[in-house]
């Protein structure tokens, strides 16, 4: 398929709508400053500043996260809240007006903080690019490389960037940025190509140089706990393949177990089903994909009310209380009314365990659309709304398995 101008545009923009929601600690903002731009500049390292836009309302903040926006929902006068992550947010203003503090991802086990500064910017309404490309994309060398499909509405130096990343296991959401010309030390002029996204879990920071037609010696930062090296070639307007992955399946009868949210053992087995189809979702409140992979299944169940879903979470709280604490505020966050259930420990090990039908569990989300009488399709992965036109196309994809597997 070929992606045309409006396509991409769409896609890069199709998520305006989703409002996610998120929490902090800071001193009262002075309200001078409430209708003003501001800059959040998360310090991944000393040289390394992952920068979003936002403005203050309310008392809440609203980030311009690429084609989302997040909306940090103040908890107290100094605290912001993630609803969705149960992230944090905690500022205080310093003697120079701007405000200082961190992110914290409460999700983890260990502490991790991530320095931050939100100072005043002035926004210039910079023409929107026109220019849609696509670029394959290696990370790492060697063994341990992998690789992606870059999308990217690049336009000239100067005005903005907006891509996304797509890759068998899931794609990194809504990237933003710029491409900055500068001089080096020995007068050579670089261009440099810049990505960034914050949406509560991710903080992604993506540099490369612009040369000879090549996006070269990149740097790819996840949080301050990983970096990676990285290049990119552009690709011709042809077909691209859906990016997916289909894990193997066995002879083993397909039963599920779980803990539902009153904290009771539950199962559910192909021989017993109720319904023509049911959806088993291999899923964790902790994975920005498993949030956009939810809210797709919502709204394929709205025209669908005999379809059952079944979300199975492997969370990184084992306290069966916390856990499903957890379960809760994500099933609500992401409009779901099907069940979820605990299911055991954040690792695709432990997911391929308790699903003995599967060989493996290579993705988070994974997707298996399971009839009363037949064999199930198993999709891994899942491309968001910031791919666009294949976030489309997977819908329509879905739609197609159930209309063949219930028969329709």
């Amino acid at each position: 398929m070929r992606l045309s101008d409006s396509l991409f545009r769409n896609s890069l923009l199709v998520a305006l709508s989703l409002l996610l929601t998120f929490a902090g600690c800071r001193e009262s903002v002075p309200a001078e400053i409430k209708s003003s731009h501001w800059q959040f500049s998360f310090e991944l390292a000393p040289d390394t500043i992952a920068r979003v836009q936002a403005t203050l309302q309310g008392g809440d903040w609203y980030l311009e996260n690429g084609g989302e926006v997040i909306v940090l929902t103040e908890t107290s006068d100094s605290t912001w809240s993630t609803p969705v992550f149960d992230g944090e947010v905690a500022l205080k203003k310093n003697k120079s007006g701007t405000l200082v503090g961190y992110w914290e991802d409460l999700m983890r086990t260990d502490q991790y903080r991530v320095p931050l500064v939100v100072a005043p910017v002035h926004v210039d309404q910079t023409q929107e690019a026109a220019d849609h490309s696509r670029w394959a994309v290696t990370f790492g060398r060697g063994e341990g490389a992998y690789g992606g499909t870059l999308l990217i509405n690049e336009g000239d130096a100067g005005q903005p960037l907006l891509a996304t990343i797509m890759t068998p296991t899931g794609d990194y959401r809504f990237l933003h940025g710029d491409r900055t010309k500068k001089e080096d030390s020995n007068g050579e002029v670089r261009e440099l190509w810049t990505l960034q996204t914050f949406d509560g879990a991710h903080l992604f920071w993506l540099q490369a140089e612009l040369k000879d037609g090549k996006l070269k010696q990149g740097v790819f930062k996840s949080g301050t706990h990983y970096t990676v090296n990285w290049e990119a070639a552009r690709l011709p307007n042809t077909n691209l393949a859906p990016h997916s992955t289909r894990p193997d399946m066995n002879a083993a009868p397909i039963n599920i177990q779980g803990i539902n949210a009153q904290g009771k053992s539950v199962s559910w087995s192909q021989a017993n089903a109720p319904a023509d189809v049911t959806i088993l979702e291999v899923t964790g409140t902790w994975c920005p994909n498993c949030m956009d992979a939810g809210r797709s299944l919502a709204k394929i169940q709205r025209g669908r009310p005999d379809l059952d879903i079944i979300s199975l979470c492997f969370e990184r709280l084992g306290d069966p209380s916390q856990a499903l604490g957890r379960i809760a505020r994500f099933k609500s966050n992401i409009g779901a009314t099907w069940p979820h259930w605990w299911a055991g420990p954040a690792s695709k090990g432990a997911a391929a365990d308790s699903l003995g039908f599967l060989d493996q569990v290579l993705s988070f989300p994974t997707t298996i659309f399971v009839p009363r009488n037949g064999t199930p399709v198993v999709h891994s992965g899942f491309s968001g709304p910031a791919t666009g036109v294949y976030y489309e196309e997977q819908q329509a994809r879905f739609e197609a398995i159930l209309d063949s597997l219930s028969g329709r």
